[in-house]
């Protein structure tokens, strides 16, 4: 299920989530105004499409030296199956992380993300998080708090990495 409705306060969002180190144009953000909308997902497929801000080069995540030609962001979904190729100390995270959710009843979590042409989303912040959850197995609901800007490098870098 997915509910959506409009808030407009841009600086509202970066006090909300103030530690997005993605490549957030923030001044730009706030200058213009973006809209964002809000979007309640539970279904496992639709959290597992979302792009995370790990990336895959030549079969390798998060190298220290990403192809440019062959780089681009993975989705929770790609993650979770690669969990096991994530570098070590990325992987420990993910996986103390799932293992907190798997104690939850209730696990939930919010996420800031940036919603991209196609109408999907790139997680800005909480990527371990996300991925944890989904690796979980756990059914839950996630906030989409989507900011809704121009589809340009100068608004957020590496925005078309998500393909």
């Amino acid at each position: 299920m997915t509910e959506r409705f409009k808030v407009n306060e841009a600086e509202q969002f970066l006090l909300r989530f103030p530690d997005i180190r993605a490549g957030l144009n923030k001044s730009r953000f706030v200058a213009e105004n973006w809209p964002v909308a809000v979007d309640i997902v539970e279904a496992p497929d639709q959290i597992g499409r979302l792009f995370t801000c790990f990336r895959i080069s030549l079969g390798r995540i998060n190298p220290h030296f990403l192809h440019w030609l062959r780089v681009r962001n993975m989705t929770v979904a790609e993650a979770v199956r690669r969990i096991d190729r994530m570098p070590s100390a990325e992987r420990r995270t993910v996986l103390s992380f799932a293992t907190e959710f798997r104690r939850q009843p209730n696990a939930s979590l919010e996420l800031p993300c940036y919603r991209l042409s196609d109408g999907n989303s790139l997680i800005l912040d909480g990527n371990h998080h996300a991925v944890a959850l989904a690796l979980s197995g756990r059914t839950s609901k996630v906030v989409l708090h989507c900011i809704e800007g121009p589809m340009d490098e100068s608004a957020i870098k590496g925005i078309e990495l998500c393909r």
